[in-house]
């Protein structure tokens, strides 16, 4: 499998972000706070008519970083973190793609660096690799419901 983190696979869009945060659901393994929300596909997507369309949303992984500019003001060090969190992701990220494209479901996944100080990678890894174990054990032993 390639490690590559694609623009199609990032979460960027101001209003799926605000989505998340406001109704997805979090844990925390210290030093990340992770956000993340279910959809599942088992239906056929109808406009406002209810005539259904054949399109139906891919399933996949979005992904995202950030990090508080209330604990790291410059924005190298930021942008370090940033970067750092993407690097982890990419390199672990294939379990867990796996795992919902097998369930046919779209998890949207916000990491947050909540920790104080600059990490180095092998920290982001070890957090990051907890998030994502964590994370597929949750979505595999709820039952999925169609979210629409």
């Amino acid at each position: 499998m390639i490690n590559s983190l694609r623009k199609s696979e990032r979460l960027k869009h101001r209003k799926k972000i605000d989505e998340l945060f406001k109704s997805g659901k979090s844990f925390s393994i210290y030093p990340l706070r992770i956000y993340y929300k279910v959809e599942s596909f088992n239906s056929v997507i109808t406009d406002q008519q209810g005539l259904a369309h054949g399109l139906r949303p891919r399933p996949g992984v979005l992904a995202g970083v950030g990090v508080s500019k209330r604990h790291f003001r410059k924005a190298v060090d930021r942008n370090r973190i940033k970067r750092l969190l993407r690097e982890s992701y990419r390199t672990q990220k294939h379990g867990l793609t796996g795992l919902v494209d097998s369930l046919q479901i779209r998890v949207d996944l916000f990491l947050i660096y909540t920790g104080r100080e600059l990490p180095g990678l092998e920290i982001c890894e070890k957090a990051t690799g907890q998030s994502l174990e964590k994370l597929q054990r949750l979505l595999f032993e709820k039952p999925q419901t169609p979210i629409i």
